[in-house]
């Protein structure tokens, strides 16, 4: 009656899972988990990954380059650019936990894995 342990490269709801997990659980996700199919789910976290890198690097830049109006502004908008990409996460770790693949808004459709 006991639950048979399947390994982690080849249970795609772990895999899926694991690939919201920080950039560090993405990497393990892809090289040791079931890569081809949990594509879905790693691209979305890698999608979602990116955009928060990329308005984390413009907020820094901001910071850096204080032009008193154009640097607060800047920086108001990445901090709600920055809590759009973690209600994404959470839609997107959400729908891993349920098995749903159903893509995130703005940036569900944005393939960058083949």
């Amino acid at each position: 009656m006991g639950s048979k342990k399947v390994p982690f490269s080849k249970n795609k709801h772990k895999t899926d899972i694991v690939a919201y997990l920080t950039l560090i659980g993405w990497v393990i996700a892809y090289l040791a988990g079931n890569r081809k199919e949990s594509r879905f789910h790693l691209n979305q976290a890698l999608s979602i990954l990116l955009a928060d890198l990329g308005v984390n690097i413009v907020f820094a830049i901001a910071t850096l380059q204080y032009v008193a109006g154009v640097s607060a502004l800047l920086r108001g908008v990445c901090g709600l650019l920055s809590f759009s990409t973690v209600v994404l996460w959470i839609m997107g770790l959400v729908d891993a936990i349920k098995g749903k693949e159903t893509p995130v808004p703005v940036l569900g459709e944005v393939k960058l894995l083949k």
